[in-house]
């Protein structure tokens, strides 16, 4: 009698413990939190997207060579010119002008936490510009 006790009881206990499993939807693998494309292989690394369009090698794109980048990805990719088209075509005929590519870059550049001239980083952020031994910027 203890022993069909206990065994009841430990399978309560198991099945307690593995029902939020079971219970669980399939997911896709992905860690959650973790940003899609981040690991993606196509993906040009920061050191390629520098290398290649860093125009001054000054290690950071400014807004002219932002423009130049976004124009070869949407040549590159049907999938970022509808998405970037249906943000930023502020006019609605449909078509990019170098003016609202320039404008997206530009705010892109302060989304990203720098001047609209696309100088320094955001303060405090994982890769922020207040290191103690980082020069001040001018």
């Amino acid at each position: 009698m203890k022993s069909n006790i206990l065994k009841l009881s430990a399978g309560a206990i198991a099945a307690a413990l593995l029902a939020p499993a079971a219970m669980a939807e399939p997911g896709d693998g992905k860690k959650p939190g973790k940003r899609p494309g981040k690991d993606r292989p196509d993906r040009p690394s920061r050191e390629e997207i520098l290398a290649k369009f860093d125009a001054n090698n000054d290690g950071k794109l400014d807004v002219d060579e932002r423009v130049e980048m976004i124009k070869a990805r949407l040549e590159k990719s049907e999938r970022f010119r509808e998405h970037f088209t249906r943000r930023a075509d502020t006019d609605g005929d449909g078509t990019l002008s170098d003016a609202e590519i320039r404008a997206a870059a530009e705010k892109f550049g302060e989304r990203r936490g720098r001047r609209p001239g696309g100088e320094g980083r955001r303060p405090g952020g994982k890769r922020g510009g207040d290191k103690p031994d980082a020069a001040p910027e001018s």
